[in-house]
This record gives structure tokens, C-alpha cells and sequence, in this order.
């Protein structure tokens, strides 16, 4: 339960524009959560509405 609602406030911060996508993944590592670019961009769904910095 404590690991779901982390990745939704690591979610909701990347959509919000507070993290950018290479800190998002750096987090997820920090987690132990091993993802590739890729899959971290289809996770967080990365689109027209998320800024990245």
C-alpha cells in the first residue's frame, strides 16, 4: 500500500511539472524499481500536457 501511494505522488509530481522524466527514473532506482526510459515515459504517460524540463 506505502509503495502505491509513493509512485502516485511520484506521478502526480511529473504530470504537475514539479520532477522532470530523468528524476522520476532516479527515484523509481532509488525505489528499486528497475525501468527503462521507455517504459518509465509509457508509465507516466509523458504527452503534450507534461512539461519536461
Amino acid at each position: 500500500m506505502e509503495m502505491r501511494w509513493f509512485l502516485s505522488k511520484i506521478q502526480d509530481d511529473f504530470r504537475g511539472g514539479k520532477i522532470n522524466l530523468e528524476k522520476t527514473q532516479r527515484l523509481l532506482e532509488k525505489l528499486d524499481i528497475r525501468c527503462s526510459y521507455i517504459h518509465v515515459k509509457q508509465i507516466f504517460k509523458l504527452g503534450k500536457h507534461t512539461k519536461c524540463h
